[in-house]
């Protein structure tokens, strides 16, 4: 294989790659959403639960 063609195959598969976390990614941030508890003001509260599984934790 010349250069180009590992070059152009490889970005392919990054392609692949982005596009599968992107829907992982969407998918978490949809049901993040849709679980967390909407307040008055209308900020969101998520779980301290939903926060622990989804690594968000600092």
């Amino acid at each position: 294989m010349d250069k180009d063609l590992i070059e152009q195959a490889l970005a392919v598969v990054v392609e692949e790659l982005a596009d599968v976390e992107h829907q992982r990614w969407s998918h978490w941030q949809n049901y993040v959403h849709t679980h967390g508890v909407r307040q008055a003001d209308g900020s969101l509260v998520i779980s301290a639960e939903l926060v622990r599984v989804g690594g968000i934790e600092r």
